[in-house]
């Protein structure tokens, strides 16, 4: 945070835990006095739930349809045979295609509208509180 001013994801998002959960993951987890591996794991447990925000935000008519075509587009490029760095050189052939597929994901977030995503993250973790209890 500056001097002087106030942190921008707390004005944002208000005060509690929708503050908290505005900051980025990477605060968070460093707040919560979590390692960088321990970070790493917690996103791969987090994937199921990350693929059904995708989803429901792909669906969603509040999102912009070019959020909705960057997530494509970089997931046909993954698909398609094509590639700016071939396939067949060892390891860049198949960096470059996760590259661009977590660059446009993350993206995508970025671009869809900061209360849809709130709304649908929500309702993912409440659904999934409810299969605990």
């Amino acid at each position: 945070m500056r001097r002087g001013r106030p942190d921008p994801y707390l004005a944002r998002a208000g005060h509690g835990r929708a503050a908290a959960l505005a900051r980025p993951p990477t605060l968070r987890y460093r707040e919560a006095g979590m390692t960088p591996d321990r970070t790493r794991v917690l996103n791969v447990l987090h994937l199921p739930n990350f693929i059904r925000l995708y989803w429901r935000l792909l669906r969603d008519r509040r999102v912009s349809v070019w959020p909705k075509a960057l997530l494509v587009g970089a997931l046909a490029y993954v698909v398609m045979p094509f590639d700016l760095v071939p396939d067949v050189i060892p390891f860049v052939g198949e960096v470059d295609d996760v590259v661009i597929f977590l660059a446009a994901a993350r993206w995508f977030l970025a671009w869809c509208p900061p209360a849809v995503v709130r709304e649908h993250a929500a309702a993912i973790d409440g659904r999934r509180q409810a299969a605990w209890q």
